[in-house]
């Protein structure tokens, strides 16, 4: 089930792209204002080198703005240190990861853009086309999806993810299935249905480096191989990193291993702990208030923010006026408030 179609939304504050495999979303683009000097997958730049690793065979290097990059291949002996060279970005940078380079030669090509890097990684049907659209909830829905620690399984039962320092690990509940048949046989149907799932959202995610399944017992040694390919199948119908997976073990745990590139989604909006980054909770109010000026079109708006986040609203505060008043005229009003969430009012006349 290869990628369809693609959805593009233009919103205040963000650009949101979703692929969709048939009516199922695949993949998630996330391009935020407030991160305007981000280093993003294909970006080439001339990166200053720092210090090779003590066998040579790596590098470490400094970014145009200061960011620490990360060489698995170190340039050539010729190339001294504190000397520049061009690099181009392969794995984006992501909680306490340095972004990956390569060396790159100043006129190679790369796409026009962080959208059309992000559609290069796809796996995409011939006459796959980008649909922009001026609703996003079909966007707004995937993202909630991406964001939450598990999901519920076809016929049943739940599929949690969660990111730790070393893995990423994934774990079936099987509590509310009706599954039928000799316990091989459910186990099967249940785990295929864990495994599809998961392959769906390391790619909706963005999640890679190495991943373990825990499967559901007992896994006939007939079954395990059939699960690692019905595995790959689904990953590879929607993304062209690189993936490796092993059948499930004697002790039900199958292991994964998937390609960096795109820094993770839930890193753009929770903090590490899985709290709302205060960006998450500004972003949500600017999709507020950008769906009731549609719905009233003559209405005065005020969108009240929590302090945290209207602070963050304040650092960017021109460009973010700036592209209101562009869209919907100058009616629109952003304040803060001592409460958690954003809320959208009608303003008070003068």
């Amino acid at each position: 089930m290869a990628i369809t179609r693609i959805i593009r939304h233009e919103a205040v504050g963000e650009t949101l792209g979703l692929a969709m495999a048939d009516d199922t979303p695949a993949a998630l683009f996330i391009d935020l204002w407030d991160e305007p000097q981000r280093l993003r997958i294909c970006d080439q730049v001339d990166a200053r080198l720092e210090h090779r690793t003590p066998d040579g065979r790596a590098a470490f290097l400094s970014g145009p703005g200061g960011d620490a990059l990360f060489m698995e291949r170190a340039p050539h002996q010729s190339v001294s240190i504190g000397q520049s060279l061009p690099v181009r970005v392969v794995s984006e940078a992501r909680r306490q990861k340095s972004a990956r380079v390569v060396a790159a030669k100043p006129a190679t090509g790369k796409p026009d853009g962080p959208f059309d890097a992000w559609r290069v990684g796809l796996a995409c049907e011939t006459g796959c086309t980008v649909e922009t659209t001026d609703d996003p909830t079909p966007i707004h829905d995937a993202l909630d999806t991406a964001l939450a620690p598990s999901i519920t399984l076809p016929g049943g039962g739940r599929l949690t993810i969660e990111r730790t320092r070393a893995l990423t690990a994934a774990d079936i509940d099987t509590a509310g299935r009706r599954d039928k048949g000799r316990a091989a046989d459910r186990a099967l149907i249940v785990n295929t249905a864990a495994a599809l799932t998961l392959a769906q959202h390391l790619s909706l995610r963005s999640l890679g480096g190495l991943v373990v399944l825990d499967c559901v017992s007992p896994i006939a040694p007939p079954h395990r191989p059939a699960l690692k390919s019905a595995f790959l199948a689904a990953f590879k119908a929607r993304s062209t990193r690189k993936i490796e997976a092993l059948a499930p073990s004697p002790l039900g745990l199958m292991e994964i291993a998937a390609a960096w590139t795109e820094r993770p989604i839930d890193e753009a909006f929770l903090n590490a702990d899985g709290t709302a980054h205060p960006r998450s909770t500004l972003l949500r109010g600017l999709r507020l208030l950008e769906r009731e000026a549609r719905a009233d079109r003559s209405a005065s708006l005020s969108l009240h923010l929590p302090e945290s986040a209207y602070q963050l609203f304040l650092k960017r505060r021109e460009t973010y006026v700036a592209a209101l008043n562009d869209r919907y005229g100058a009616r629109l009003e952003v304040c803060a408030h001592n409460r958690q969430g954003p809320e959208v009012t009608h303003a008070k006349a003068p």
